[in-house]
């Protein structure tokens, strides 16, 4: 919990740009979106196809639970939608989310963290957390014969991240964990347990044990 209350405390970094949306001022408190352009994509540009429940933490403190989200994954800007039915962005940034995944109910967690643009995931936290950031991309698809618009497909890849002298650190390789935690024999550990790191399944629970013995 150390380095997630470091990373709390630290200045939240502002996406300036709302990528696909076009915005309108409010005077309530949220800012109305109006309309989208993501037309002609193959894909999805979200999280989630559809909104689903969640909490949020502003950079004020403030909190709100049981809303509807939408994580527009492209634009990295996560929205909610108010009991009218507009879909709103927040005026405050927002620290962190949960969002509870609709078909299994499983809850997932997100914080934005200094030196990242968007949100991580939290997939194990405490002394020894493991984040995930997952990006989406939009890239050009070959066009073919008759069509008259070109398309582009959306692009999904994932990058891994712990913590190291409160300082956030990318890996990729056994080695990179070897150098980031020396002494705790990861690939020794990768052969007893038969552990792949390239499966996120096996990567949390690598970094279980090694919490386990913070």
């Amino acid at each position: 919990m150390k380095a997630l209350f470091f990373f709390l405390c630290l200045g939240v970094f502002i996406n300036a740009s709302f990528g696909q949306w076009t915005i309108s001022a409010d005077p309530v408190g949220g800012t109305p979106i109006k309309g989208q352009s993501y037309q002609g994509i193959k894909g999805s540009p979200y999280l989630f196809a559809d909104w689903a429940k969640g909490r949020v933490t502003l950079s004020d403190g403030s909190s709100y639970t049981n809303i509807d989200l939408l994580y527009d994954m492209l634009a990295e800007q996560l929205v909610f939608k108010d009991k009218a039915g507009n879909t709103l962005a927040f005026n405050k940034p927002v620290s962190g989310f949960s969002l509870i995944e609709p078909t299994t109910g499983d809850t997932l967690n997100f914080i934005q963290l200094s030196g990242v643009v968007g949100y991580l995931e939290i997939l194990v936290d405490g002394e020894a957390p493991l984040y995930k950031k997952t990006v989406k991309s939009l890239v050009d698809q070959a066009a073919t014969f008759g069509q008259p618009n070109q398309i582009k497909n959306v692009l999904t890849s994932s990058t891994y991240y712990t913590v190291v002298d409160q300082q956030l650190v990318k890996f990729k390789t056994v080695d990179d964990l070897e150098r980031i935690f020396p002494g705790e024999n990861i690939a020794e550990r990768q052969k007893q347990y038969r552990l792949n790191i390239k499966k996120e399944a096996d990567l949390i629970r690598l970094f279980d044990m090694i919490e386990s013995e913070k």
